[in-house]
């Protein structure tokens, strides 16, 4: 005996040692968390609760899908049934980024042919457990949001984290978060990176713009902050209009945690001898895991590839 409460015992199971460990859970009352990683599809998916993982199965089950496609017609290997306290779908749960790529590019990735074929074959189903290990350092690189559906998520109808609307850390940390009234099945997404680190950090950047004229072209912002600095992001791509506000969700790969200031530039690809000027009289930042906004201002029109700075207003 090791002189342990079951309630201090995690387990950890990928695929078909989910339900391995759920049957550990259903034998050991009081079991305290069981973290299933992308539980195995085929036979068990809407099966009866004593032949798969289950809420039942410990005091907390926390799920992470990844590979949740159909086994027909298209060979996913993972669970899309809610079957823990908490599921989490990252990336909607069915397609992970970087599993498009052929043999030779994951071969030389992974730097290991045994790794490489592995990833190859069931990439979709193996990044479950690359999350988790990557969230045991980087919690809050991978925030789930409540929502119903990913096409909600995507849409940003479940952005921000509020204190009615709690975000989980998926992953090594999940059970910081408190479960309520019994509560189980709860839904939540998030998006990766598509390598290592695979953590990443969600902003709602909203821009108003100013030019000379209405003109097409693209602009992208960049993030700053006391952490460092994010890469450029496309905002809006199409007609730039003087005057009007765009915004979109990014996923970005740096916690610059506080914003100091944030950089604009634009581009239309097309040589114009008028020498158009465009700039950003605002961007608005939303922080999502806190609400916290940051403001920024600027006065100034530049020309394509010119980079403006604003700062804090």
């Amino acid at each position: 005996s090791f002189q342990q409460s079951p309630e201090n015992v995690h387990i950890i199971g990928h695929s078909l040692g989910s339900h391995l460990a759920a049957e550990a859970g259903r034998r050991t009352p009081g079991l305290g968390r069981i973290t299933g990683l992308d539980p195995a599809e085929p036979y068990f998916q809407g099966c009866p609760i004593l032949v798969r993982l289950d809420p039942s199965d410990a005091l907390f089950v926390d799920v992470i899908h990844s590979d949740a496609l159909p086994m027909i017609p298209y060979l996913g290997f993972g669970m899309s049934q809610a079957v823990g306290h908490l599921d989490f779908y990252p990336n909607g749960g069915e397609s992970m980024p970087g599993c498009d790529k052929n043999l030779i590019s994951q071969i030389v990735d992974i730097d290991g042919i045994w790794e490489g074929t592995r990833d190859f074959a069931a990439c979709n189903h193996l990044r479950s457990y690359k999350y988790y290990s990557d969230s045991i350092l980087n919690p809050e690189g991978f925030l789930g949001y409540s929502c119903t559906n990913e096409a909600m998520f995507e849409s940003g109808q479940c952005f921000p984290c509020t204190s009615s609307s709690p975000c989980p850390f998926m992953g090594h940390h999940a059970d910081k978060f408190k479960v309520h009234n019994g509560a189980e099945k709860l839904k939540f997404y998030l998006n990766t990176g598509d390598s290592l680190p695979f953590s990443r950090y969600r902003y709602r950047v909203t821009v108003t713009i100013d030019g000379s004229n209405t003109n097409r072209g693209y602009f992208k912002v960049a993030l700053y902050g006391v952490n460092g600095n994010t890469r450029q992001y496309e905002i809006h791509k199409g007609t730039l209009s003087p005057g009007k506000t765009y915004k979109l969700l990014i996923d970005v790969e740096t916690e610059v945690d506080e914003l100091t200031h944030v950089k604009f530039i634009w581009n239309n690809n097309i040589l114009n001898p008028l020498l158009p000027k465009f700039g950003a009289t605002q961007i608005t930042v939303e922080r999502g895991r806190d609400q916290k906004t940051f403001k920024f201002c600027g006065n100034e029109k530049v020309r394509e590839n010119v980079l403006q700075t604003l700062s804090s207003c």
